[in-house]
């Protein structure tokens, strides 16, 4: 990638206000010689909004109000994304775009009544058999000090739409564990999650918007998935946030509304970290919808 350009925006954008533009992005052919966004996004003294902070805690399970959620801040950040992906020089439309993987370096805690600066980047492209894989990098400051660092990983698939396929189920190695916790999922989760999130995707929202994408039913955002499992985590082990910590996930099989998902979780005390994933019973067969790692900083400096 070349040296970004720092492009300041007055405000995030608004999901209505892209939504046209994103309606009549076209896909290029992707080639390494392609010109590539150089761009790289701010918007600077953002205020959190309460309101905004309260719904989002709910919805997650958070409890602890007087920091603000990682996921949250991805909220503010994910705007940004779009008009990056939005860029008349980024090579790939909406459709076909799946959120693969994600991962956050968070450095210290933030309060809900920080000021916080957000930049957006498009990060490394890689050509694969399917499609691209290409990566889009955030940052968040307080007071000029890095807080969090997060990278989302997605695939644009070649050719076709993307299809809601669930993969074979595979030999598990999780036992049962009185830690286990049952979440039934309301129809209306993506809907009341879009809007503390800005992510009006419609695979998200109505059985209706899904199918006309390719998807059989509609499914909740891969990042209330993430946001619900830190939470569970954080309740679970009284993690001390004032520490260093990386949670890092991959987004496996769809998961499809209304549902009830098993989260599970298991201390490596090993390598320092814990896994969790969430996971739904289909014909007697489990499937994984999300995988995880939770640790502390330090603890991953010494491995």
């Amino acid at each position: 990638m070349p040296h970004h350009s720092d492009q300041y925006l007055r405000d995030l954008p608004k999901f209505a206000n892209l939504l046209p533009a994103i309606l009549c992005k076209s896909n290029k052919v992707f080639s390494k010689e392609l010109d590539l966004p150089n761009a790289r996004y701010w918007v600077e003294h953002i205020s959190l909004d309460s309101a905004n902070i309260m719904a989002f805690n709910q919805l997650t399970d958070w409890r602890q109000n007087d920091i603000v959620h990682p996921g949250f801040l991805h909220t503010l950040g994910f705007p940004l994304q779009l008009k990056l992906m939005l860029h008349k020089d980024f090579p790939f439309s909406m459709m076909g775009v799946v959120h693969i993987a994600n991962k956050i370096e968070q450095y210290q805690p933030v309060h809900p009544d920080s000021r916080i600066d957000v930049s957006c980047q498009l990060g490394e492209i890689k050509q694969l058999k399917m499609g691209c894989l290409f990566a889009i990098e955030t940052e968040f400051f307080v007071e000029q000090q890095r807080v969090l660092y997060a990278k989302h990983q997605y695939l644009r698939r070649g050719a076709t739409l993307t299809k809601a396929k669930v993969r074979a189920p595979q030999e598990s190695n999780w036992l049962c564990s009185e830690e286990d916790q049952s979440w039934p999922l309301t129809t209306n989760l993506g809907w009341q999650y879009a809007k503390c999130s800005h992510d009006f995707n419609p695979i998200h929202l109505h059985p209706l918007s899904a199918k006309l994408l390719g998807f059989k039913q509609h499914i909740i955002h891969g990042m209330w998935m993430k946001s619900r499992a830190f939470s569970a985590l954080c309740n679970a082990h009284r993690i001390n946030l004032s520490q260093g910590l990386s949670c890092d996930v991959e987004f496996k099989n769809p998961l499809f509304l209304p549902n009830s998902v098993l989260f599970q979780q298991r201390t490596i005390a090993s390598k320092g970290l814990t896994e969790f994933r969430i996971s739904s019973s289909i014909n007697q067969q489990i499937i994984e919808h999300m995988t995880g790692r939770l640790a502390l900083l330090d603890s991953l400096a010494d491995v």
